[in-house]
């Protein structure tokens, strides 16, 4: 039985705990979803995760090999890397939610130019927020910074200089949060601190001439597997049993979506639409301890078959 739905902190009094009970009196095994939004609660509060039932096996959700679709970026200079050329070439770049996705791979021959007004770690930063003088970016991607104003007035002002595309790099270190550049007649893509600080450095040590990029279609970027996902819960139990007890891959989970009534982002959309052109609406990805719990069920349920004689 699986059940990825929250409830159970206090499972003698709960009914749905009790239900589980009998469940598993009956020899039915019971897996529950352990709650997401782990990194905002902290480690100390009693009970800080779901299903705290001894009779059921709470699971937490984990990274796994494949992340969310990303287009891939890599920028050839005039400038010498510094020795961190991992941040230059194939760098996941997503594409941000309500902007066109690219409709073909730019090729390596295609400029790119960096912002004049490009500030990676001021977090006051106005880059992008004042028109650019005409024809900054002609033809070319722009690599500006976050900060100050909203995405779309940046894509707008890129767009109105000439730009094909803008690469927008974040001004602070975090995973990609998940961002919005509604009314962009370009695409517009995220990219982390670190990349978009050291393409800056190459691209200003380039002045004027700048560098050039190439930009593939959409493809799942790469991550590390086997990581608690920073949403997933932790524990501890406000008695003396340890919860989660398991944990399964939970992130960008790839599965049966209905997309006509659960709405999923701009470059997944585009992703499942060139990965499934038929059948686009019935394909999704997601995320959360309630994506990895059906792996621990499914997996029991094979476990179960291959021993009907265990316990």
């Amino acid at each position: 039985l699986n059940f990825s739905i929250g409830g159970g902190s206090q499972p003698w009094d709960d009914s749905v705990s009790q239900a589980f009970l009998a469940a598993e009196g009956a020899g039915i095994f019971v897996a529950a979803a352990a709650g997401n939004t782990g990194d905002s609660i902290p480690i100390a509060v009693p009970g800080s995760a779901n299903h705290l039932e001894p009779w059921t096996l709470g699971v937490a959700a984990t990274t796994d090999t494949g992340g969310s679709p990303a287009n891939f970026l890599s920028l050839t200079s005039p400038v010498t890397p510094p020795g961190n050329e991992a941040n230059t070439q194939n760098v996941p770049a997503y594409l941000m939610d309500s902007t066109p996705p690219l409709t073909a791979a730019l090729p390596n021959s295609t400029p790119y130019l960096l912002s004049p007004t490009f500030k990676n770690a001021d977090t006051t930063g106005s880059d992008g927020c004042a028109p650019f003088p005409a024809n900054t970016f002609k033809n070319a991607v722009a690599l500006l910074s976050r900060g100050t104003c909203n995405f779309s007035v940046k894509a707008v002002n890129a767009a109105t200089a000439g730009a094909i595309a803008a690469v927008i790099a974040d001004n602070r270190p975090e995973a990609y949060p998940g961002l919005n550049a509604a009314g962009s007649s370009i695409p517009v893509f995220y990219l982390g601190q670190q990349q978009g600080a050291v393409q800056a450095r190459l691209l200003q040590g380039a002045g004027s001439v700048g560098g050039t990029v190439s930009l593939s279609l959409l493809a799942r970027a790469p991550q590390v597997p086997d990581v608690l996902a920073n949403f997933s819960l932790w524990g501890p139990a406000s008695f003396d049993v340890l919860k989660p007890e398991i944990a399964a891959p939970g992130v960008a989970v790839l599965a049966a979506f209905n997309n006509q009534v659960r709405d999923t982002d701009t470059k997944s959309k585009t992703y499942l639409q060139e990965l499934s052109p038929q059948t686009p609406e019935t394909v999704g990805f997601d995320s959360g301890t309630s994506m990895a719990t059906p792996h621990i069920t499914g997996s029991a349920a094979l476990l179960m078959g291959l021993h009907p004689d265990w316990t």
